[in-house]
């Protein structure tokens, strides 16, 4: 008997009521669910788009940010170019329902402060090794130890050195008299290593703005550790550190300028991608299993290749084509090697797993990432497709439904009757009312996708035969869709769309859920992902331009 996770309806989320219809916001009405639903942001005054607060917080009480395992490994390899080191160097960053970046992704555990333990001891053997090039002189000339303390801490911790943070480094140096130069750097490399200068971000400082003196607006070199990190996963690169140190960070135009120049290097590409796969939770595939017997071609192998074919896909619409949320909803271009030309019923001249090559996917069967393996395998289950999870994903991520689980339902599904379909299965669990609630939402958008099966083949019936109705209707969302490539073209083309996903792109940038003062935020990021058509390098250009990217609380 199969089982699922059943999801209510929370009211703290804007409401795209079918008054409006989905590609234009309600006026804010009633609940469609469990609590009311109410468009926060309508109510508020932002022209009608929902501004979308995720709790009762405040964003004054930001809590501090470590790096990612991604964002950890891409700066070791930057502070030690050419040293041999492993793939993965630092314990991996799990997202969960929320992004990496989020510090509830970080927490570090016993077990993880004793893996990053070990990670900056072996990353500092390995580094130590040549010690005279780690330093740049002979260890027994006079200041070459100043020399690798000053260079190696200020790449490390992204800025200049306090003197006592200086001063503590050189003590270490000091403190055996016995030790080699080998001895001494390796542990000067594995204190910076396990400093929370170097493991998180660092934005102790700025100046109180005078506008605001609640808010302090960070100095270059904290706002170049924010741009890099968001745009490339990785520290600043000097010309970057070099605009800091300058003072030519200060305005908004000038970061801007930069966030160009960082979008324009081709090191943006995979962390926009990374973004998308956390943002539609593809982070599944990498433990999916299937019955071998049903789906005998499924395993490793081709999961990953779905995922780096998502990630191509990405990186194409957003860098090499039109670079819109639209395009990402319906465009039919995908990559594929042979393993993937097979679950797409496609030809491909491929010659091996690493290669990838471009084609159009079949016209009427597939429009967008929505529609790709990578999203129907992600949600399945080991012998089935799993639409209850696929609808859930689809509005908490595209309508902003916030999905929790209600208290004392039964989440088991009765079992699946001969002839019946998973859709009558799903009409007798909603018989109870506790579920239908939000199940009458979440199971039709979930149907969208039932053309798919456990591994993202195509299909137009069940394996008993019984035939696939993908078609949907929801007022409460106001949509209604004969399969999931209509639901895509409708969602392509709505405000509320646009909305979500930029709120989900400034809870990625800031780390941290929305908050009721975060309103006015919100609305001018979305009014302006709007404006420009949804383009997804004005969406991040927007972000980063925005007081909240560029300030932090006086206390935080």
């Amino acid at each position: 008997m199969a089982s699922i996770v059943s999801v209510a309806c929370s009211g703290r989320i804007g409401d795209p009521n079918a008054a409006g219809g989905l590609g234009k916001p309600g006026t804010p009405g009633g609940a469609a669910g469990s609590g009311s639903s109410k468009s926060p942001g309508a109510a508020r005054g932002n022209g009608g788009l929902p501004a979308l607060p995720d709790g009762s917080f405040s964003s004054k009480a930001t809590p501090l940010r470590r790096l990612t395992s991604t964002q950890l490994d891409n700066t070791v390899r930057a502070l030690f170019p050419g040293v041999a080191l492993p793939a993965t160097l630092f314990p991996s960053t799990i997202a969960g329902r929320d992004y990496t970046t989020f510090p509830q992704a970080t927490v570090v555990t016993e077990d993880v402060a004793e893996s990053m333990r070990s990670a900056a001891s072996a990353i500092a053997k390995a580094a130590a090794a040549d010690v005279n090039k780690l330093m740049g002189c002979a260890p027994a000339t006079a200041g070459c130890a100043d020399k690798l303390i000053g260079a190696l801490g200020e790449s490390a911790y992204r800025r200049p050195l306090t003197v006592e943070e200086h001063d503590i480094l050189r003590a270490l140096w000091d403190k055996d008299t016995q030790a080699t130069p080998v001895q001494r750097a390796q542990a000067v490399v594995e204190a910076i290593l396990q400093s929370p200068q170097f493991l998180y971000l660092d934005d102790k400082s700025g100046k109180v703005d005078a506008s605001d003196p609640t808010r302090v607006t960070l100095d270059g070199y904290a706002l170049a550790s924010r741009l890099a990190y968001l745009l490339w996963n990785s520290p600043p690169d000097a010309a970057l550190i070099a605009k800091a140190r300058a003072g030519k960070l200060a305005s908004r135009d000038e970061l801007l300028a930069e966030a160009k120049r960082l979008l324009a290097d081709p090191r943006a590409h995979p962390v926009v991608a990374a973004f998308h796969v956390e943002y539609l939770q593809l982070t599944k595939l990498d433990a999916a299993q299937r019955d071998a017997a049903l789906f005998p071609s499924f395993g490793p192998e081709l999961a990953a290749s779905m995922k780096k074919a998502f990630e191509r896909f990405v990186e194409h619409v957003v860098f090499d084509s039109k670079g819109t949320l639209a395009e990402l909803l319906e465009s039919r271009v995908a990559f594929v090697n042979g393993r993937l030309a097979a679950v797409y019923g496609v030809s491909s001249s491929s010659s091996g797993d690493d290669d990838y090559r471009q084609v159009q996917l079949p016209q009427g069967e597939r429009a967008g990432m929505l529609t790709r393996a990578a999203f129907a395998a992600a949600h399945a289950n080991t012998r089935e497709s799993a639409p209850v999870h696929r609808g859930a994903v689809v509005l908490e991520r595209l309508f902003c439904r916030e999905l929790e689980p209600p208290p004392g339902v039964n989440a088991t599904l009765p079992q699946l009757q001969d002839g019946e379909s998973p859709r009558e299965r799903l009409a007798r669990h909603r018989a109870d009312p506790a579920c239908s609630a939000c199940h009458d939402m979440i199971d039709p958008v979930g149907f969208a996708f039932e053309s798919f099966d456990a591994i993202g083949s195509h299909r137009i019936a069940y394996a008993s035969q019984v035939p696939i109705d993908a078609s949907g209707d929801v007022p409460a969302l106001g949509v209604k869709f004969g399969d999931g490539v209509e639901l895509s073209a409708q969602l392509a083309k709505s405000d509320i769309a646009m909305s979500c996903y930029a709120v989900h792109w400034l809870r990625y940038a800031l780390g941290r859920r929305l908050a009721p003062d975060d309103d006015d935020l919100a609305a001018t990021v979305q009014h302006q992902f709007i404006k420009s058509g949804g383009n997804i390098q004005a969406l991040l250009l927007a972000i980063v331009g925005s007081d909240t990217f560029r300030q932090r609380p006086v206390n935080p």
